[in-house]
């Protein structure tokens, strides 16, 4: 759950989880030729300007289920911790 900045129309960089101290996860993973790459960028951006820490993985191809095979292995067991 997340708010937006009063008229300005962009994130706020606190969620809900955060302020009941709910240790947030944020892991990223898109290959080079992926769709969604300029968008990623710019949530990326967001992040940073918002001192949001995130895990940033990026990979050969596309959209494409090897790369999910492999984004799946190394995100799921951090759930777990």
């Amino acid at each position: 759950m997340t708010g937006r900045q009063q008229g300005r129309g962009r994130l706020a960089p606190v969620s809900f989880l955060s302020v009941c101290g709910i240790t947030m996860l944020y892991w990223i993973a898109i290959g080079k030729d992926d769709f969604l790459y300029d968008t990623n960028v710019r949530f990326r951006e967001l992040l940073d300007r918002n001192n949001i820490p995130y895990t940033y993985t990026e990979s050969d191809g596309g959209h494409i289920w090897r790369n999910w095979r492999r984004y799946l292995a190394a995100f799921l067991p951090l759930l777990f911790r």
